[in-house]
């Protein structure tokens, strides 16, 4: 059993999960099953407790080993071959599908200011944020069209609209001069 409570934090949906020993990371984890960039058995964790000489527990040792994912993992940027271990950090990002993760001793992370960088963002954009961006740039699509349509109409006075915007303007209440 590990010396300290260790917590892989999913930076992507702010769930965070005990780590006992060994946690195996993939689509079926946390309902990760949207993300089709992860494998279903994508990662592995480990947790071993160090010992000194005199029997004392040490800091943990962290390694996180690629189980022959399709799309890889990645610490911080580098890409890792698969069914090795690597020791991981807590400062450390751990990149697979779309999805961003760190181990933290912590169950709640620490605040660190909602800078890209702290949040984990990779420069990648995932299914909700895609999802997000095409409903902003249908609304902005439908606004545009239809200032572009209606300035059209008034243009032409040949539009049944804008004879009746001429009717009304003509029934129009003169303002009284000083």
């Amino acid at each position: 059993m590990s010396g300290s409570r260790w917590y892989l934090h999913n930076l992507s949906t702010g769930k965070a999960l005990l780590i006992e020993e060994e946690l195996v990371v993939g689509r079926t984890w946390m309902t990760l099953a949207h993300d089709r960039g992860l494998s279903r058995k994508h990662f592995q964790i480990r947790i071993q407790a160090r010992f000194d000489s005199n029997g004392r527990a040490r800091s943990d040792q962290i390694t996180l080993m690629d189980l022959g994912s399709t799309h890889g993992t990645r610490i911080n940027s580098s890409l890792l071959p698969p069914n090795e271990e690597f020791l991981v950090n807590p400062t450390d990002l751990i990149l697979a599908g779309h999805q961003t993760f760190r181990v933290h001793t912590s169950a709640v992370l620490p605040d660190r200011g909602n800078t890209a960088q702290n949040l984990g963002f990779d420069g990648v954009i995932g299914d909700n944020e895609k999802s997000g961006l095409k409903i902003v740039g249908l609304v902005f699509l439908a606004i545009t069209s239809a200032w572009i349509i209606l300035g059209f109409v008034f243009e032409n006075g040949n539009s049944p609209i804008s004879k009746m915007f001429d009717q009304v303007s003509d029934r129009a209440i003169p303002v009284p001069h000083e």
